[in-house]
């Protein structure tokens, strides 16, 4: 009688214990209803690492893709920054994944691929992780803190250059924009 009462006492432990976790697993696997925060990802180049003066200005560095030039699937980019007038070497930034699907919203803002990550705006917005395939596209670095004299440098510079690399087939040379106030 003691086994059937040690084995009855098991059961329900058992029971309890898968019980639990079915409840945890339906928790963590729902959907979230809420909108995403907006995020501040490092976006840009900072000063601290530039040789340049530092200041008030940015400067961005873009490329627009063409509609439809990523087709659906998962994809990755990365940057390379070739900049020797304010940089001892190049640098390189991290693969960022991402995939292109019908079933993403499209989005009424273009998508910023950013150095650490995707965007609703070149510098701060909202954090995106998935596009539509009509979605408008920029890639997007920008150098920050710097004088208008770094920014007369890099935009007059032949041998300063922001390279996007698309899944490792592909890479585009971003071109300098005009620098503001951030």
């Amino acid at each position: 009688m003691k086994n059937k009462g040690l084995t009855l006492i098991s059961f329900w432990v058992l029971l309890l214990t898968c019980t639990a976790c079915t409840a945890f697993n339906e928790v963590e696997t729902l959907t979230p209803t809420v909108p995403p925060l907006p995020v501040s990802l490092p976006t840009a180049v900072p000063p601290e690492i530039s040789l340049g003066a530092q200041g008030d200005l940015a400067l961005p560095f873009t490329y627009e893709f063409e509609k439809d030039s990523i087709p659906l699937g998962l994809h990755r980019y990365g940057y390379m920054i070739n900049c020797q007038a304010i940089f001892n070497d190049i640098t390189g930034s991290s693969w960022i994944s991402f995939i292109v699907s019908e079933n993403e919203e499209l989005l009424d803002s273009p998508v910023y691929l950013r150095l650490a990550g995707m965007s609703t705006d070149p510098i701060g917005g909202y954090q995106v992780f998935n596009l539509h395939p009509d979605q408008e596209i920029i890639a997007v670095v920008t150098f920050v803190g710097i004088s208008e004299e770094t920014v007369t440098i890099i935009s007059d510079s032949s041998d300063c250059e922001v390279i996007i690399r698309l899944d490792e087939k592909s890479s585009l040379k971003l071109m300098p924009g005009e620098s503001y106030s951030p």
